[in-house]
C-alpha cells in the first residue's frame, strides 16, 4: 500500500512535553489499521514515530527543535557516559513473554501517559 493511501491530520495545539512554555502539534497518519510494517518503515524514514496505535510526527508551527534520529547500529560506539550507565545497570535482564494482560503493567503505563501527556481541558 502506498503512503498516498493514508490520510494525515494535524492535532490541535497542546503544551509541549519537551520545552516549557512552548506549544506543540502533531501530524497523525490514519487509518492505523492500514499501517503495515513496510508502511511504518517508510513513515519512520519521514520522521514519524509510534505511541500505542498512533503514528505521528512533531509538526510545530514555530519550532523545529524535535529532530528524529536513527542510529546506524553497526556504526554505534558507546560514549564513556553510556558505558558507565551500561555497567551500572548490568544487573538488569530483559526477557520475552507471551502476550498477556498484567494489570500492574497497564497501571504503570497509564501513570506514565498521564504524567507525560496530561489531558488539557
Amino acid at each position: 500500500m502506498p503512503l498516498s493511501a493514508l490520510q494525515f491530520y494535524l492535532t490541535a495545539p497542546y503544551p509541549c512535553s519537551y520545552l516549557d512554555g512552548h506549544e506543540a502539534r502533531s501530524q497523525v497518519a490514519t487509518p492505523s489499521f492500514m499501517i503495515s510494517s513496510s508502511v511504518y518503515s517508510e513513515l519512520v524514514r519521514h520522521g514519524f514515530r509510534r505511541s500505542g496505535t498512533f503514528t505521528y510526527r512533531p509538526r510545530c508551527e514555530r519550532c523545529q527543535a524535535c529532530v528524529p534520529v536513527r542510529v546506524p547500529v553497526d556504526e554505534f560506539a558507546a560514549s564513556r557516559t553510556q558505558r558507565r550507565v551500561w555497567k551500572k545497570n548490568s544487573h538488569l535482564e530483559a526477557s520475552l513473554h507471551p502476550l498477556r494482560t498484567i494489570h500492574s503493567n497497564f497501571d504503570l503505563y497509564q501513570r506514565y501517559q498521564q504524567a507525560r501527556h496530561p489531558m488539557v481541558a
